[in-house]
C-alpha cells in the first residue's frame, strides 16, 4: 500500500496538479500571442526607443494578500506555469501559498499591463517576504518591453517606503530560465551569498529607475 500512498500523495498535493480558475489571460491567449506578433512587426526598421514610446505602455500595480484578492487566480496560474523568466522556477501548491502570505506576511506584487494593441492583464509578479523579494515571473508574451524593470522599481519603492533599508532577491539557475539569470544584476544587484549550494542571494545597491516609456496608472 506503500507506493499507492505515495502516488496518492503525488497527485492530489503535486503543484503541477494543483487546479485553478481559468483565467481571462488564459482564454485569450492564443489571441494575445497573435497580437504579439504584429506588435514586434512594428519594430522592424524603427528607432527601438520610438517603437517603445509608440506602444502607450500602462502598467497597474497592485499587492495581493490572500486568496479573495480578484486577480490571486491569475497570479497563482502565472506563478506555476512560467519557465522562461522565473527566478527561482518553484511550483507552489495553493495550500503552500496562502500559508505563506497569512503566517509570514508575504505579499503578492502583479502588473497588468495593457498597449494600444491589447490589455494583457496580469503578466508579471513577484512574491515578496519581509526584505526578501522571494520569487519574479514573467510571461514571455511581454518580454522586451521594460515591464519587469518598472514592476521591480515599483517593488523596491513600496519596500522602502514600509521601512526597509536593504532589500535582497532570490535566484536559482533551473537549467530553463536564462531569460532572468541577470535580471537582479543588471538592475543594480550585487551577489551577496549562496544559500544551500544552489540559491543566490542578491542585494540591491539602490533603486533603478523605471522606463521612461511606461506609465503607471
Amino acid at each position: 500500500t506503500a507506493p499507492q500512498q505515495h502516488w496518492r500523495n503525488v497527485l492530489l498535493h503535486s503543484p503541477q496538479t494543483q487546479s485553478w480558475t481559468l483565467t481571462e489571460e488564459s482564454r485569450n491567449r492564443t489571441n494575445l500571442l497573435r497580437l504579439k506578433v504584429e506588435r514586434e512587426k512594428l519594430s522592424d526598421g524603427m528607432d527601438r526607443y520610438k517603437y517603445l514610446n509608440s506602444l502607450n505602455l500602462m502598467v497597474k500595480i497592485n499587492e495581493i494578500h490572500n486568496r479573495n484578492d480578484q486577480l490571486y487566480n491569475r497570479a497563482f496560474e502565472l506563478l506555476n506555469k512560467t519557465n522562461q523568466f522565473n527566478t527561482t522556477g518553484k511550483r507552489w501548491r495553493e495550500s503552500e501559498l496562502l500559508d505563506f502570505l497569512m503566517s509570514k506576511r508575504g505579499t503578492i506584487y502583479s502588473a497588468n499591463v495593457r498597449d494600444r494593441f491589447a490589455n494583457h492583464g496580469l503578466t508579471a509578479m513577484a512574491i515578496v517576504s519581509g526584505s526578501t523579494i522571494i520569487q519574479f515571473v514573467m510571461s514571455c508574451r511581454i518580454f522586451g518591453l521594460g515591464i519587469e524593470i518598472a514592476l521591480l522599481n515599483q517593488i523596491m519603492k513600496k519596500m522602502h517606503d514600509s521601512g526597509i533599508d536593504k532589500i535582497t532577491a532570490a535566484v536559482k539557475d533551473t537549467g530553463r530560465n536564462a531569460s532572468s539569470r541577470d535580471f537582479y544584476r543588471s538592475n543594480g544587484f550585487s551577489l551577496d551569498h549562496i544559500e544551500d549550494g544552489e540559491m543566490e542571494i542578491w542585494a540591491e545597491n539602490g533603486v533603478q529607475n523605471a522606463p521612461e516609456w511606461i506609465i503607471f496608472e
